[in-house]
């Protein structure tokens, strides 16, 4: 059995800068969450200090709230 190395590296990640806004959404097991993770090792790899990132699972939140308090507080 062969196995063949899949590199991930949507455009997008190249595409997005400080400048842009972007909302990411799709349904589930598509890759959102693979997509974030190579973002932050692409902006880690340009020079962005690590301890200004952060990646966060809202799927346990109840509701925006949640998330309001997380951003307030990190």
């Amino acid at each position: 059995m062969k196995f063949y190395e899949r590199r991930l590296e949507p455009l997008l990640v190249k595409e997005i800068d400080k400048e842009n806004i972007v909302v990411l959404t799709g349904m589930r097991q598509v890759g959102k969450t693979t997509f974030l993770k190579l973002m932050i090792k692409n902006l880690i790899e340009k020079g962005v200090d690590p301890k200004r990132l952060i990646y966060f699972s809202c799927e346990p939140l109840r509701d925006f709230n949640e998330i309001i308090e997380i951003v307030r507080f990190s």
